[in-house]
């Protein structure tokens, strides 16, 4: 359809300049596409075995691009593939929805996977052991994003519920045309989604190219992030958002840069432990988010994918081997070497998870193994009838985790520098006693409602927590133990309070827990450290062990605030504008005053630069120290070079600039400087070989000293170049090597 009068034409970064001559008009393709992250992943046409969910596209006779029809379900896994299954509803009528689009995508491999609802809202999909990100979406539906993990030949269940989305009242049109011929691009489509900021709600949309490179959509009136997808051949397009409002035709053409499909990556997967040939290996590439058709590894280990030009995101998968994926940068036409070696699951995790009260063992439950730092290796298995489980696992970091319902939760640690399978028996703790009780006012015995209860068990790990009713009554199902805390978080007039008692099975243990008043008011004063006038609007927190209190400044800086009377405080102080300011204290009861002085935040817009030098040569002194300090506790420190020089920014306030250097005297100046100046300061340290003069050095008590009978250490040293963080240092190592004294 040609734009008629009143209709709005826009380009593509790269759009063509005439308007085309009116071409056929397309079948509407209205299948959403999930944009996630601005990573634009490639559609997948499954082929895998047993798959009952019908797998095409929906939506009144589709233009599929024939690509697609040649892009493979990943056969290998490292272990078995597992399965995720489901059933996608209405959120208001609760029918099925029939043409949903499911997308389960993993976040650091280019594994992409999609299935379409049958008549009955159902779907199913094979993938190898991982996590992965669900998205679910249909014509009529706005899309919904939830998360699942499977593990090696699992079978997990994940039900959606989608929206309706509201009228689509815009349209979206345009032509795709080769930037370099001006003709017409026929293959792929164009997507609707959202900006990288706002990925992953609302509604989305997309449509093939017809023969004359045109699309056209219906959208709900929003902000749009226009991207190509699946243009195999060219390289993609996603460049920024437009609106497109309610009854708006947004005429949108897009001119796309050749990038053919005319290089090849050909290698061997290799077993990276002894250099043997993998056959059956599944290579996936992935370039400029488009995910390309998968290969599979030959008897002898070889592979060939072809690929665009661009850095090309590999993964290879392979039973009995964790994933691996690499990259490599494809300049121009040709063939690219990469051999691509898989580490086995030699390594791995094995036991019994046992009830703690029976003994016996449980089967059923779900054991999850997870890398502990950043991404990597994911599996997850079920016990059998006798609770026995057996996870193989490639060398790594592990944090092993077991779980069932009506039980605590075990987790355990597994490290690389263990050698083979590790026995690691979990034991699961049901949750099948109960504590209860009321919190009882000290001062007239009356039961206090509101206040939250938490209770612990120390031994499993386990807590759960509520507020006391209205009567001040609590009940919690915890599970058997000698290690119960039940602690209730304090509010002013109450300062809270804990209890420790033991569970046992299916027994109830009664606590009342008394809560005394607060009896100590923190009459707080709040100005400006550099005005001194007063600050309304300041927040003025307390928190002690098991409670806290606050309140906000008025207009003369004045709040109060309550807190228990001799128990460890701490007192912080904030407003917008100003630095947080902090102290701890212990109150008595009745009045404790305390000003509070509030700097203003002020920008690092200043520069200190200069040398450090040696006063008797001259030369730059490396490795040194510089801090400037001397405004609220801020201290901005910088480092010298192998010349001397250093460089800090700061504030625009008074302050002290200090540089050290082991071996030196420290050496000192004062600045003042005004907003985004910039001083120059030079220091020369003297040498210092002098050790330290101690004045005067007191241990009370000096003699049977014991860790029964500590001794109280007071010295009084005189030396140019002690630092308070040296001494620190100097304690933790005394403590740790338990000496007794840092000098």
């Amino acid at each position: 359809m040609l734009p008629e009068e009143g209709d709005e034409f826009l380009e593509g970064a790269r759009g063509v300049t005439d308007r085309p001559d009116r071409p056929a008009r397309p079948t509407e393709c209205f299948s959403p596409i999930f944009r996630f992250l601005r990573r634009r992943v490639a559609h997948l046409s499954l082929t895998g075995d047993n798959l009952s969910a019908d797998l095409k596209r929906r939506g009144p006779d589709p233009v599929l691009p024939r690509a697609l029809a040649r892009a493979r379900v990943f056969a290998g896994a490292s272990g078995r593939d597992g399965r995720v299954h489901g059933f996608v509803t209405d959120s208001g009528s609760r029918g099925p929805l029939a043409g949903a689009t499911v997308r389960i995508e993993a976040s650091d491999l280019p594994w992409v996977f999609e299935a379409t609802t049958d008549s009955t809202g159902y779907y199913e999909v094979a993938v190898p052991a991982h996590r992965y990100s669900v998205t679910a979406w249909s014509v009529d539906h706005d899309q919904a994003a939830s998360t699942v993990a499977v593990g090696s030949g699992q079978t997990v269940w994940l039900n959606e519920t989608l929206s309706a989305a509201g009228a689509r009242s815009a349209r979206l049109q345009g032509f795709i045309t080769d930037a370099v011929t001006s003709a017409p691009v026929t293959v792929g489509g164009i997507f609707a989604g959202h900006p990288w900021w706002d990925s992953g709600r609302g509604y989305v949309n997309e449509s093939s190219l017809n023969s004359s490179g045109y699309y056209e959509m219906n959208l709900v009136p929003d902000y749009y992030e226009i991207m190509s997808h699946n243009v195999f051949g060219y390289a993609s397009y996603d460049y920024y958002s437009v609106y497109v409002g309610s009854g708006q035709v947004l005429w949108y053409n897009i001119s796309l840069t050749p990038n053919p499909m005319n290089a090849w990556i050909n290698g061997t997967v290799l077993d990276g432990s002894n250099s043997a040939s993998i056959a059956g290996a599944t290579i996936v590439a992935r370039v400029d988010g488009n995910v390309l058709p998968s290969v599979v590894s030959n008897a002898t280990g070889f592979y060939s994918i072809q690929v665009p030009s661009g850095n090309v995101e590999l993964a290879a998968n392979a039973l009995g081997y964790a994933p691996t994926s690499t990259s490599v940068y494809v300049s121009s036409a040709g063939t690219v070497l990469l051999n691509i070696g898989l580490t086995p699951l030699s390594f791995g995790v094995r036991g019994y998870v046992r009830d703690g009260v029976t003994g016996a063992g449980l089967p059923g439950v779900l054991l999850t193994v997870d890398p502990i730092f950043g991404n990597g290796y994911f599996d997850q298995s079920s016990t059998d009838a006798s609770g026995f489980f057996n996870i193989p696992l490639p060398p790594d970091d592990f944090v092993v985790r077991a779980s069932a319902p009506g039980y605590t939760t075990w987790t355990t640690y597994l490290f690389s520098f263990s050698t083979g399978f590790v026995w690691a028996n979990a034991t699961l703790w049901p949750i099948i006693s109960r504590v209860f009780g009321y919190l009882v006012d000290s001062l007239d015995g009356s039961h206090v409602p509101g206040l939250r209860v938490t209770a612990i068990d120390s031994r499993a790990g386990y807590s759960t927590s509520g507020v006391a009713d209205a009567n001040g009554f609590f009940s919690f199902a915890v599970p058997p133990s000698p290690a119960i805390s039940v602690a209730v978080y304090g509010q002013a007039p109450y300062a809270g309070n804990i209890a420790y008692v033991a569970t046992h099975p299916y027994e109830t243990t009664w606590v009342n827990i008394t809560l005394d008043r607060l009896t100590a008011q923190v009459d707080a004063t709040v100005t400006n450290a550099l005005t001194g006038l007063p600050i309304s609007g300041a927040s003025v927190y307390a928190a002690w062990y098991y409670g806290s209190d606050w309140g906000t400044s008025n207009a003369t800086g004045a709040t109060v605030i309550e807190a228990p009377a001799g128990a460890p405080t701490y007192v912080s102080a904030w407003a917008s504008g100003y630095l947080i300011w902090s102290t701890t204290l212990s109150p008595v009861a009745g009045t404790n005053s305390i000003a509070i002085r509030l700097y203003p935040d002020l920008p690092l817009d200043v520069r200190i630069r200069g040398y450090v030098n040696d006063s008797t040569t001259g030369t730059g002194l490396w490795p040194g120290t510089v801090h400037v300090n001397g405004y609220d506790d801020q201290t901005a420190y910088g480092y010298t070079d192998g010349t001397g020089y250093y460089e800090v920014w700061t504030v625009a306030a008074p302050q002290t600039v200090r540089a050290t250097a082991t071996g030196y005297a420290a050496g000192e100046a004062a600045i003042n400087p005004v907003s985004g100046a910039t001083l120059w300061v030079n220091l020369s340290l003297s040498p210092d070989t002098n050790a330290p003069l101690v004045r005067s050095f007191t241990a009370t008590p000096s003699i049977g000293v014991s860790e029964s009978n500590p001794t109280s250490l007071v010295a009084d040293v005189n030396e140019t170049s002690l630092e308070q963080s040296y001494m620190s240092i100097l304690k933790l190592h005394s403590a740790s090597a338990n000496i007794g004294t840092f000098l």
